[in-house]
């Protein structure tokens, strides 16, 4: 496979050896800031490329002279000529906005505050989005990005999947979609699954590493990762997509675009479904998606409308296998979840309006949002005796017998969950002549109900009937936050940046059912961030940031509530906090503490046409560190508990060389330190030291890299992963340890010009773990996740 690859691509390239290579960059005029994803193209042909995230591009031309325009939706077109007798041209296009861009708050000033420090940043382009992106779950498009690792349940990338930055999981990763949380408030999750194929609406992608959010998010410890949709386009259009592969994936989406009407309004929708019967047994998903975006564009404005989501079902597959069934290749799928009634049902809309208003110097933008989700999962409950459902005589039952030692043969749980989150993020920017200064604000509101009842039953006892719940509980979390950034240039070759958020927060569970269990626990944090960074020459910087964060724990750690029913010979649960005097709980004192992180960070940055490199170390300090205790709650997540004190520490190097027309060659590789420094684990068998020990879940060493030929009408690339062995817990048992795997994917897309009354036909084919490996890509104590072996998608689009 790798010698063909190598093979076509240098076939590729003589063909086109008799043409000459045009190189340039794309500017706002105003601002002098790159222009990432404006179009340059020959008129009336297919002849151009995208802009990259520092706005420039490359593509090739024949010899004679030709007019090349630049493009991009709310600014002049511009064009320019290119003579003939310049073997190799170089040209700068500077583009007058015409209206207010969208997001220009989310993309240009992030861009600003990042570019003087852009070693721990990573962006995704629309073009790279679209060349990496068939059918997986967003984890899996960002996993060759420096740091970054994924895994999913169902083993092919689809359904429960997770990401992972620096080795922390995506609890203590902040999410958003256009400056909107995404993370579950009460347990800090993120559900990729309830806004699927949403990849396919995204212009870019920007992921921080390390300490502190992007515009003030919520407390972030292992990175931030904001998702910005725009498929607006100045040109209207129909796109029809049909996709098919490996474990009978199937892919279908419809989007149309209005193109830019009265030179003021722009509409684009998508639909689309997804499905498949997953990797592993009875791992199956069905997702339905939907996107719908309006905008309205005036010269000092912009306001768009966001509506997104769609119903997802899927069957259950949180349980893991023995090392010994993942190394056999007959025995790797199974799902020890195989009853197939064990499914979920869920929908998630997302409402968003975005207004954003220049005036002068100053940019304001007001995000208003609303999300609602409802369903539910249905899973298995014959272990549980009666007394875990609370049919006992207490409660109004006869029971002939021991409540705790009699079951209920083919029990159905059924465990429902609605949440209604509101929030409005104020912000503010003021460009300045040597620097840009940002204020913002966040307000949150979510509200929850949590309620488990019995589906279904063999022999269920008298009284006991589907609308009977055994746990119900309202949930409620309240988040105020003040935020201010500035960027500001001391001196020509001297940045500073200063990042303080003040946040103020308070979980409170009430209206519990049986128990009566009603707390309010506040958390206030305050989490600054400095750094300088010095130009060194125009093309090389150096930087050092010193970051403090906190964040709470989850709200399980505090009280499981739908587990509260446990029988107490089982083990009591209750809520954790110490005792008072009195012996009431006193909620000021959690037994689960807030973890607080110290990180400094220190790189170097090389910047060329056709050669980036970047170097970045970090130092990180825990005090409290929340991690994996050693055992699993009830849906194979681990339970955590606070370290005393921890470690991490690393070194990340990035790079990306352009030796020749068309050719790319992109390669990143961290190695880091991840120790528990002083921490005890206390079990029935007494009390264990962990001190030096490594930190379960953070390998130790990781590399990506990713070499691609593109052309005028295809693009073809060969990526490569490697991660390092880690632990799945923090004994360091060898028998609880993923191995060490290297994998190579394929990419290829072919666009075809057709006549006329369609614009083009697009063939796509992605081939997965090329090299057939059999591999584990993640493991919690001795349960262990196998990933696919080869698969394959193809897709085929049609644009009208």
């Amino acid at each position: 496979m790798i010698h063909r690859f190598l093979i076509i691509c240098v076939l590729a390239g003589g063909l086109t050896a008799q043409e000459r290579l045009v190189t340039g960059i794309v500017l706002d005029a105003q601002t002098g800031l790159a222009l990432a994803g404006a179009t340059v193209m020959r008129p009336g042909s297919r002849i151009g490329a995208a802009a990259d995230e520092h706005g420039r591009f490359a593509f090739r031309l024949p010899q004679s002279e030709v007019v090349l325009e630049a493009r991009l939706l709310g600014y002049s077109a511009q064009s320019q000529t290119v003579p003939a007798s310049d073997p190799s041209p170089s040209v700068t296009f500077h583009l007058q906005p015409t209206v207010l861009p969208l997001q220009s708050m989310l993309v240009t000033a992030s861009r600003t505050r990042e570019q003087p420090f852009d070693a721990g940043y990573a962006n995704l382009q629309q073009q790279q989005i679209q060349e990496r992106y068939s059918v997986q779950d967003i984890p899996a498009l960002l996993s060759e990005l420096p740091s970054t690792t994924f895994y999913s349940e169902g083993g092919n990338g689809l359904g429960y999947t997770y990401l992972n930055i620096r080795g922390f999981d995506q609890r203590r990763i902040a999410v958003m979609v256009n400056g909107v949380p995404q993370n579950d408030p009460e347990d800090h999750s993120v559900y990729w699954l309830d806004f699927p194929d949403l990849a396919a609406n995204l212009e870019n992608i920007q992921v921080q590493r390390g300490a502190g959010g992007l515009f003030g998010a919520a407390s972030a410890i292992g990175g931030a990762v904001n998702l910005i949709s725009s498929n607006f386009t100045q040109n209207r259009g129909i796109s029809i997509y049909s996709g098919a592969g490996s474990y009978n994936t199937r892919k279908y989406s419809l989007s149309a675009g209005s193109g830019l009407m009265d030179n003021r309004y722009a509409l684009y929708a998508r639909l689309g479904k997804i499905t498949s019967d997953g990797y592993r047994d009875n791992s199956w998903v069905d997702f339905n998606s939907y996107f719908l975006g309006v905008a309205r564009f005036d010269k000092r404005m912009t306001t768009q409308i966001n509506l997104y989501g769609g119903p997802v079902s899927d069957h259950l597959a949180y349980y893991g296998i023995s090392r010994a069934e993942a190394a056999d290749k007959k025995l790797r799928k199974r799902n020890p979840i195989q009853r197939k009634e064990e499914i979920e049902n869920f929908s998630q809309p997302h409402y968003e309006i975005i207004n954003e208003w220049q005036t002068g110097r100053w940019r304001f933008q007001n995000t208003l949002f609303y999300v609602t989700g409802e369903g539910f999962y249905d899973y298995d409950g014959s272990w549980a005796p009666y007394s875990y459902y609370r049919i006992t005589p207490e409660n109004g039952f006869q029971v002939n017998g021991d409540a705790e030692s009699l079951y209920i043969p083919d029990a159905l749980i059924h465990a429902y969950v609605s949440n209604q989150q509101a929030g409005w993020l104020p912000r503010a920017s003021l460009q300045g002549d040597h620097g840009v200064l940002t204020v913002g604000a966040e307000w949150r509101r979510h509200r929850s109900l949590h309620y488990g009842s019995l589906k279904w039953g063999t022999e269920l006892p008298a009284g006991v009937t589907p609308d009977y719940r055994y746990y119900e509980y309202r949930g409620a979390k309240n988040i105020a936050s003040l935020f201010v950034n500035g960027v500001y240039r001391a001196a020509d070759r001297l940045t500073c940046l200063a990042d303080a958020v003040l946040i103020q927060q308070s979980y409170r569970l009430y209206d519990e059912k049986y128990l009566h269990t009603d707390f309010t626990k506040p958390y206030l944090f305050f989490n600054p961030k400095l750094g300088l960074s010095y130009l060194v020459r125009p093309d090389v910087k150096v930087y050092s940031t010193f970051a403090r964060t906190s964040r709470e724990p989850r709200l399980k750690n505090l009280y499981d509530a739908a587990e509260a029913s446990t029988p107490a010979s089982w083990g009591p649960v209750t809520p954790q906090f110490a005792l008072a005097a009195d012996s009431s709980y006193n909620v000021n004192d959690p037994l689960v503490k807030e973890e607080t992180m110290f990180d400094w960070e220190v790189g170097a940055g090389l910047e060329r046409s056709n050669l980036h490199l970047s170097v970045n170390a970090y130092y990180m300090i825990f005090l409290d560190e929340i991690v994996k205790s050693g055992r699993l709650d009830r849906f194979g997540q681990p339970v955590t508990g606070n370290a005393e004190r921890t470690l991490h520490r690393g070194i990340e190097l990035a790079g990306m060389w352009r030796p020749s027309p068309g050719w790319e060659l992109s390669a990143n590789s961290t190695l880091s330190h991840n120790r528990l420094v002083r921490h005890r684990r206390y079990t029935w068998a007494g009390v264990h030291v962990l001190d030096g020990n490594r930190i379960a879940g953070f390998p130790d060493v990781l590399a990506n890299a990713r070499l691609s030929y593109r052309a005028q009408r295809f693009s073809l690339s060969m990526a490569g992963r490697y991660v390092g062995a880690f632990y799945t817990s923090n004994l360091e048992d060898a028998q609880e340890q993923v191995p060490a795997f290297a994998l190579l994917d394929f990419y290829g897309r072919w666009r075809v010009p057709v006549a006329a009354g369609v614009e083009a036909v697009e063939l796509q084919l992605q081939v997965n773990n090329v090299l057939n490996k059999l591999y584990v890509a993640h493991g919690e104590g001795d349960a262990f996740f196998p990933a696919a072996e080869r698969n394959v998608f193809l897709g085929l689009q049609v644009e009208l």
